[in-house]
């Protein structure tokens, strides 16, 4: 038997969520316990056939009004299949109180956020990620 076979249903799941939870690597979210790899990386995609792709219809979903977008910003650039502008940015902040206030200072040696924001063709933020440290390179 191989990784996976040797994990309960329920390891697999939980191990399934950490991931995406995380939003960490294979690699990191399996150092974490001690697990291969690829054992991780068959928790999740098990875990994601059986629970997630049955309903995948329901719940994943692009924006309705994609071709809108798309001609939006085909009238700005001429871009094709364009549905939104990505660009992230480091944001000042106070010294942290943290124990891990190290991982706040960016390259250019002040404490920060790094900040990833996607507008549509019309400036409007349609979405905003603000959970990494400065320490994270931003491109």
């Amino acid at each position: 038997m191989r990784g996976i076979d040797l994990l309960e249903m329920e390891s697999v799941i939980v191990w399934h969520c950490v991931f995406f939870r995380s939003g960490m690597f294979l690699y990191a979210v399996g150092h974490a316990e001690i697990l291969n790899k690829g054992t991780i990386c068959r928790c999740v995609r098990s875990a994601f056939g059986t629970q997630i792709l049955g309903t995948h219809l329901y719940y994943i979903r692009w924006p309705q009004k994609n071709v809108l977008h798309q001609r939006d910003f085909y009238k700005i650039a001429a871009f094709p299949n364009v549905i939104g502008a990505l660009d992230c940015t480091q944001i000042r902040i106070k010294l942290p109180s943290e124990a891990h206030e190290g991982d706040c200072v960016n390259r250019k040696s002040f404490h920060s956020i790094n900040v990833q924001m996607i507008c549509d063709a019309a400036c409007i933020i349609t979405n905003v990620e603000a959970k990494w440290p400065g320490s994270v390179h931003d491109s």
